[in-house]
């Protein structure tokens, strides 16, 4: 691209003109766009490979995600021409992608944030059902003293005769 043609549309995205400065925007992002969406990329692998004790499921989807990375080159783009005044030089280069390091620095720490936020509530769900088991478990082994308690009272008013063959039957397996 000529970088003259380049600086001639940084200078009219700078001007006063917001209709001038619009029509030169769509030719800078036209230019800009496909290079965002590349560097946004290659900062979310990068930041996934660094960062090993955050690479979740839900991070791996997201720094994979196309449409995820396509809405963050729109929130970038929507962003420069927002704050086009603050461009006090002719390296619009420079000043987008600084953007957009900035804007996924933002939605990176987020993004851990997210899937600090989601393991604890996984952790947690965790121990809650552990707790909940060990209190079955322990129902569990407090109906089964009852029913041993309740079958030995019933065996104290029965005949001998009937209550040796309900033990012979139990040490046999039969019941």
């Amino acid at each position: 691209m000529n970088s003259n043609y380049e600086a001639d549309l940084v200078a009219r995205f700078r001007g006063a003109d917001s209709k001038d400065a619009s029509s030169a925007f769509r030719k800078l992002r036209r230019i800009y766009r496909p290079k965002i969406k590349r560097r946004i990329l290659i900062f979310f692998n990068h930041k996934s490979i660094d960062n090993e004790e955050h690479n979740t499921d839900l991070m791996r989807r997201w720094e994979n995600d196309l449409d995820f990375h396509e809405n963050l080159t729109r929130r970038i783009i929507k962003k420069a021409f927002d704050n086009r005044m603050a461009l006090r030089h002719n390296n619009f280069a420079g000043w987008i992608y600084t953007i957009q390091r900035n804007y996924c620095l933002d939605v990176w720490r987020g993004l851990k944030f997210k899937a600090k936020q989601l393991q604890m509530e996984a952790r947690d769900k965790y121990d809650e059902n552990k707790r909940l088991t060990a209190s079955y478990e322990a129902l569990s082994r407090i109906d089964r003293e009852q029913q041993i308690r309740a079958v030995g009272e019933i065996l104290i008013y029965l005949s001998d005769e009937y209550r040796e063959v309900i033990e012979l039957r139990f040490m046999s397996g039969y019941t």
